[in-house]
């Protein structure tokens, strides 16, 4: 920049000549006229000087720099006459002012600028990614609680089932060992010695009425004297006790009906193209929440009601173990079409010809023709 005087350079800055004065009398340079001339020296100097008093590095470089141009040109515009006979056409001229601004920004900033952006962008995907981690942890947590709830609540039904069995087995064994105590063994028949009895001498009365053979009490007297006694052991009772009919005890087994499986049962999974969720646990016959837990142990955050491909629904399968068979798209068109193949021997035929058409259009006479 050539060297200006100091009206005019304070004419630049916009600031008047006395405060101009001033501050080159502060900066410590000699006292200048209005018409003394400034050399670029002395200009920075004194730009030095105001950035120090101002609390701003001297050193420092300005990081972004505007440049505004403007340009004046001038345009002939010609302009009509009206009226015949008027000579010729006249023009004015048109000025026109083209301005420029073009802003230049030190490399560093940009660069400065850039990695600031880059450790906010990370620093807002680090807390992104530990929300979405907190996210998976707290559906985790969910579901290992709604699985041990599930299992608690199975392992209570099945004690309390377990419970109902063994105390309507003891009531049977109670109320069995109860009718043992009541039934008696049979008795034993005691030992009977017969002897015989010597005879009486029969005297026969005759003469009595009491004699006759149509009387009772005669016979009765008449058989005492024939009949045979018995002789008990005087140990063993005579009488005998009426014999309770034992009932056959059944051994009932004191182990529940329910017997869990001593391996695991692996099945043939069918997989199409696509499957939802609850479809593929169904095919299992597993929960689907053990499917979405084992989805999430290999990394996939899924529902019951999302579909899966085919891929990811053979690696679950396997992970589980089961068998996967996957099935393809034209698995049924193949399998009419080997239904369909014969071995027996082709004849060809006329083919068959189908002629259409409204009706009076000349189908039938087409026909006779040919």
């Amino acid at each position: 920049m050539p060297e200006v005087t100091v009206r005019e350079y304070a004419d630049v800055i916009g600031i008047t000549v006395e405060r101009l004065q001033e501050q080159l009398l502060e900066a410590g340079l000699s006292d200048r006229a209005a018409d003394d001339q400034l050399s670029d020296t002395e200009k920075a100097e004194l730009l030095g000087f105001l950035r120090r008093k101002r609390g701003k590095d001297d050193d420092s470089e300005p990081r972004k720099i505007t440049l505004s141009r403007k340009t004046v040109s001038e345009l002939k515009v010609p302009v009509s006459t009206q009226g015949p006979g008027r000579g010729k056409p006249r023009s004015k001229t048109v000025s026109v002012e083209f301005r420029k601004r073009r802003t230049y920004v030190k490399r560093s900033s940009l660069e400065e600028e850039a990695a600031k952006k880059a450790a906010e962008e990370q620093a807002r995907q680090d807390e992104l990614d530990a929300q979405q981690a907190k996210i998976e942890e707290e559906a985790q947590a969910i579901l290992t609680a709604k699985a041990e709830a599930e299992a608690a609540v199975e392992a209570a039904r099945i004690a309390e089932e377990q419970g109902e069995i063994a105390a309507e087995e003891e009531k049977k064994v109670a109320a069995e060992s109860a009718e043992n105590s009541e039934t008696e063994m049979p008795v034993v028949e005691p030992e009977v010695i017969i002897t015989p009895a010597e005879p009486e001498p029969v005297k026969e009365n005759k003469d009595k009425p009491g004699n006759k053979p149509g009387n009772k009490s005669a016979d009765k007297k008449s058989s005492r004297f024939h009949r045979k006694e018995l002789h008990v052991a005087t140990d063993k009772s005579g009488k005998r006790r009426k014999k309770k009919r034992m009932r056959p005890v059944v051994g009932k087994p004191s182990q529940h009906a329910f017997e869990m499986p001593t391996a695991p049962v692996v099945r043939e999974v069918e997989l199409p193209e696509s499957i939802t969720v609850a479809e593929l646990a169904q095919r299992m016959s597993v929960k689907s929440a053990e499917v979405i837990k084992a989805m999430m142990n290999l990394g996939s955050m899924v529902t019951i009601n999302q579909t899966i491909d085919q891929e990811t629904a053979t690696v679950v399968v396997e992970e589980m173990g089961h068998i996967p068979k996957v099935l393809l798209e034209n698995a049924l068109e193949e399998e009419i079409i080997q239904a369909s193949r014969t071995d027996d021997e082709e004849i060809v035929r006329a083919p068959v010809v189908t002629i259409m058409g409204h009706v009076d259009h000349g189908k039938t006479s087409l026909l006779d023709a040919i």
